[in-house]
């Protein structure tokens, strides 16, 4: 039977508009540098909707690049971003303060 599974770089359009246990299993197939790139390169607005697709999201969100954790913190507000803070690396979170508190 052929694998089914678009693409990482298609993944991301397809994941809400199928089955949610589809969607994790596609997604937990996924190396964590692919479901860091599929976080990334996902518009902010679905950016939760793959948070809550990840198995281990602890193996991911160490990996983000500080600028995309701070936009995706700011996007889901710190009430339901504050797991992400949890799981940050003390340069990400220096990176949110720092970014957070500048005003240019």
């Amino acid at each position: 039977m052929p694998d089914r599974t678009p693409p990482p770089g298609r993944l991301g359009e397809t994941l809400t508009r199928g089955d949610r246990e589809a969607s994790r299993k596609a997604v937990a197939a996924l190396s964590p540098d692919a479901q860091l790139a599929l976080l990334c390169e996902a518009p902010i607005r679905a950016r939760r909707e793959i948070l809550d697709l990840l198995a281990d999201p602890e193996h991911v969100i160490p990996r983000m690049p500080e600028a995309e954790l701070v936009f995706t913190v700011k996007a889901l507000g710190l009430d339901e971003a504050s797991w992400l803070l949890d799981l940050a690396t003390p340069e990400q979170l220096a990176a949110c303060l720092d970014l957070d508190a500048w005003r240019g």
